[in-house]
């Protein structure tokens, strides 16, 4: 949910797209800058998509905070109905043509980095501090001197650089992109593994964040920012 648009520029992104086919759910969120999937075995009597409100959602999630029982999805007229053994709630579905996100998603990579997954979220929330002062909280990952190098600066505060040990790389490393570091701090946040794999295919292509344990039901995209 936290992927969606905060605007109602294009409406269908301010909704999650939930796709239903082969006992499976794909849920997909993006804001155009940066996109998340994941995929969940689940019970699925037809083939179906839809787009809910992720305002919506967020009701739901704390409704069923403490719940681990089946909740029921149902349609209806353009509604949603979640349903559990103590609640149901009822929501309006998003109108619209959904993107076809399928294409964002690189299949080739030149670099495969293998990182520690609480390291590197402290190390952007120190180099976050430093990087407030721009409208996209700018921060430029790199390869230096064998490590992972995590800059950002200030005007005002100075600079920050930060290296740390990469636990495998894989491909290329000519390693360097400047991305939004709110935006890989809630990726990284979402990730329950120790490790994570980033991918990287050019510094102007999206890096693909994913856990090396679920690489293939759930992963996140961040789009590069200019750093000038």
């Amino acid at each position: 949910m936290f992927a969606t648009a905060k605007n109602e520029t294009r409406p269908v992104l301010t909704g999650v797209h939930f796709m239903f086919s082969n006992n499976q759910l794909t849920a997909v969120a993006t804001n155009s800058q940066r996109l998340v999937s994941i995929i969940k075995e689940v019970q699925v009597t037809e083939e179906t998509s839809y787009i809910v409100p992720s305002s919506s959602l967020n009701e739901l999630v704390k409704l069923i905070s403490d719940y681990s029982g089946i909740v029921k999805i149902q349609l209806a007229d353009g509604y949603i109905l979640f349903e559990t053994d103590h609640i149901s709630l009822y929501s309006r579905l998003i109108s619209g043509q959904y993107p076809n996100t399928s294409k964002l998603i690189p299949n080739e990579q030149i670099t495969v980095l293998t990182l520690n997954r609480e390291l590197l979220l402290k190390g952007m929330d120190r180099a976050c501090l430093f990087a407030g002062e721009w409208k996209n909280n700018t921060i430029t990952l790199s390869i230096k001197e064998g490590k992972l190098c995590i800059s950002s600066g200030s005007s005002e505060m100075g600079h920050i650089q930060e290296l740390q040990e990469i636990m495998d790389l894989t491909g290329e490393d000519n390693f360097k992109i400047s991305i939004d570091g709110h935006f890989l701090k809630e990726a990284l946040h979402t990730i329950r593994d120790g490790e994570i794999n980033i991918k990287f295919n050019g510094s102007m292509r999206p890096i693909v964040i994913e856990s090396i344990h679920e690489k293939s039901n759930y992963l996140h995209l961040i789009s590069p920012v200019r750093s000038f």
